[in-house]
């Protein structure tokens, strides 16, 4: 699997789209990722190689290890749990039975719909993303792509326990509080799922013609699935959303913390705009005009919000 990751990447999408001075405040801090990222890049490698070989037991990935690099070594499977290169070793991840269950839901998940749809499948494909981006040559990588008549179905396996739908939404649905109608709620597809289906039907495009997308997230941790289906139409507004929102990362920049736009962001805990932010909402609901909060450093206060 490769390592390398766009700075515009699907997978930070909802995040550059809405703070889109992140990106940049970004520049320059490490990248180790997280014990939850390194689980749930051995489910999705699990996935590939049980996808392309189904001769594959998955109880025999039990005990096995996967290696984690710095630099150009990448992820590597090893037999035991002792390292097999010691060079830039960041992390080491031992396989158990929650690992091999999450991976092998997904790959019967996926077996299922080639079975359904008689679809021509293909297994963690590069599409290219720097076409609506800006970012030359960037990539994003799927999962698993289906492809039968003119539609094209992208699927993305979550390992964590964090609900994901395939579809965010926009406006809630609610009682128009004038005229006392039901307002259905507005909803547009998953913004990385939404660059995942737009690099495929890019790459695809010499091959064969689209009229619709289908968008699925698999957790099996939640027992959960969620598709979303839309026009090529409706994912060209997408695109269009998603161009202006990557040419204001480098052109007009704002930040915009928020709890969701923060929690993963490597500036979190060293960023103004969001000492700002932890400040206002630690002093909202007083009357005094002119409160005294104790004098708390940047990065502690980042850290706390």
């Amino acid at each position: 699997m490769a390592n390398y990751h766009a700075k515009l990447s699907p997978s930070s999408a909802h995040r550059w789209s809405s703070c889109t001075a992140s990106v940049a405040a970004q520049e320059g801090l490490p990248n180790d990722g997280s014990e939850a990222a390194r689980r749930g890049t051995a489910c999705h490698l699990m996935l590939e190689e049980m996808l392309l070989d189904e001769s594959i037991d998955p109880q025999s990935y039990l005990g096995r290890v996967l290696e984690f690099h710095d630099g150009s070594v990448g992820e590597r499977w090893g037999d035991s749990p002792e390292p097999v290169c010691d060079n830039f070793l960041l992390a080491v991840v031992t396989i158990d039975q929650e690992l091999i269950d999450i991976s092998t839901t997904a790959v019967n998940y996926v077996r299922e719909r080639v079975r359904l749809t008689g679809a021509e499948m293909h297994v963690e494909q590069a599409v290219p993303i720097g076409w609506f981006t800006g970012e030359e040559g960037a990539t994003g990588r799927t999962d698993v792509v289906l492809i039968y008549g003119r539609t094209v179905e992208v699927i993305d396996l979550k390992g964590g326990s964090g609900r994901v739908n395939a579809y965010d939404v926009l406006v809630p649905a609610h009682t128009d509080i004038i005229t006392n109608a039901e307002v259905p709620e507005k909803v547009r597809a998953n913004l990385q799922m939404a660059c995942y289906a737009l690099g495929t039907v890019e790459k695809f495009a010499l091959f064969q013609e689209f009229d619709e997308v289908v968008m699925t997230i698999v957790q099996p941790a939640l027992e959960h699935v969620s598709s979303y289906w839309c026009s090529i139409d409706e994912l060209r507004e997408v695109e269009a959303f998603l161009k202006a929102k990557a040419e204001e990362t480098r052109t007009n920049p704002q930040f915009v913390p928020t709890p969701d736009n923060c929690h993963f962001c490597r500036a979190a805990g060293n960023c103004k705009a969001q000492t700002e932010m932890a400040m206002n909402l630690a002093l909202e609901g007083f009357d005094s005009e002119e409160p005294r909060p104790r004098k708390v450093p940047d990065m502690e206060l980042g850290q706390a919000y």
